[in-house]
């Protein structure tokens, strides 16, 4: 048996930007302790192990040839649930403001109730507990912790009506998604972070192990500019493919992007991967990439970068004082911006290491 968390109303940018009505978000095992939190934004069924693979494939985005539709390829009918389970109101229990609902016995239940994303027609339902603003926890540290792992708070995130500060207080596991979460940040700041920095050291603080294909965090800044800042986080990759940017920003406005004193252990079994990316545009965004540790980035056939920046000729971009070591392919590729005191150690192309000046 396992534990399947769903996504309750929509977010905006959704399907593509966003979690919508039904879409499963992670998986957690039977008998986690869950907060008031984390009942009152999602539905949150035990299912029988004989639907874990159908579960992990709904995980996975779906993309039409290069172009991603929905951030998960499966989507349950929550009104479905509801007769299936033998509980009558359940839905507008979920649906409900800050009601908070236990998590449901579907042990009778099968992979039929798994339906494809695309092509189906998603409802206007608005999500009535989605955080705008305000401190918040993540981690496995019990039910006094807002939100199980970084991709329930992200699929629990609205347009920003002031800060949001989330801080990891605890491991995680069950990460990982594909695509891109949509922010509004209209003018405010969003910070993710670590209470129990590592330090420095890869083997030491909390850290935050992806298991579903893709990012740990990724984040399309098209609406309403504002501050993102990512610090502190110790990422491990144990998926069973690449992720391309396992912290990954589309920066499509004049907001400000810190990426800065993270570590990132990729798989170096895995394909095509990237440790940090941040593709600008040419509404001018801030990037400013420092102080991080990446390494175990793609495998040794010419695939893999440690630190990927796409620059624009309009914005600022700054790399400095980050490392990298045993990647597939470039250390660092970044086009545009001013590189300073980086450092690239067992990286298999020439490209490795541009240190010092403007980037070539």
């Amino acid at each position: 048996m396992f534990d399947l968390v769903i996504k309750v109303g929509n977010q905006p940018g959704g399907p593509d930007g966003g979690w919508v009505d039904g879409m499963p978000v992670t998986i957690c095992p039977t008998g986690t302790a869950y907060s008031a939190k984390m009942k009152q934004a999602f539905a949150i069924i035990t299912l029988p192990d004989a639907m874990l693979l159908d579960v992990q494939a709904a995980l996975e985005p779906h993309r039409e040839g290069d172009t991603l539709t929905h951030i998960r390829s499966g989507y349950f009918d929550l009104s479905e649930l509801e007769t299936a389970l033998g509980v009558p109101g359940l839905v507008a229990d979920w649906r409900g403001f800050e009601v908070g609902v236990e998590p449901q016995d579907g042990s009778g239940l099968d992979a039929s109730y798994i339906h494809a994303s695309h092509g189906h027609e998603w409802p206007d339902v608005p999500d009535l507990n989605a955080i705008t603003a305000g401190p918040c926890t993540i981690g496995l540290g019990g039910s006094g912790v807002n939100y199980i792992n970084w991709v329930a708070f992200l699929a629990d995130i609205g347009s920003l009506t002031g800060d949001i500060y989330a801080d990891q207080v605890a491991d995680t596991t069950g990460e990982g998604f594909g695509g891109f979460k949509s922010l509004f940040l209209n003018g405010h700041v969003l910070t993710c972070t670590c209470s129990a920095s590592h330090g420095g050291d890869p083997t030491a603080g909390y850290k935050s192990t992806v298991t579903t294909s893709g990012a740990l965090l990724a984040f399309n800044c098209i609406v309403a500019a504002g501050i993102v800042e990512i610090e502190k986080l110790r990422v491990v990759y144990a998926a069973p493919s690449g992720g391309y940017g396992i912290i990954h920003f589309l920066v499509g406005t004049a907001s400000t992007v810190m990426v800065h004193d993270n570590i990132i252990e990729g798989d170096s079994n895995s394909y095509s991967m990237v440790g940090i990316q941040v593709q600008g545009s040419s509404a001018g965004p801030n990037v400013q990439v420092w102080n991080n540790e990446v390494f175990k980035i793609g495998n040794f056939v010419g695939v893999g970068i440690g630190i990927n920046v796409l620059a624009t000729s309009i914005g600022t971009y700054r790399i400095e004082n980050n490392t990298v070591h045993d990647i597939g392919q470039f250390g660092f590729s970044v086009e545009g911006g001013a590189y300073f005191n980086n450092c690239a150690v067992a990286c298999s192309a020439e490209r490795a290491c541009l240190d010092g000046g403007v980037a070539q």
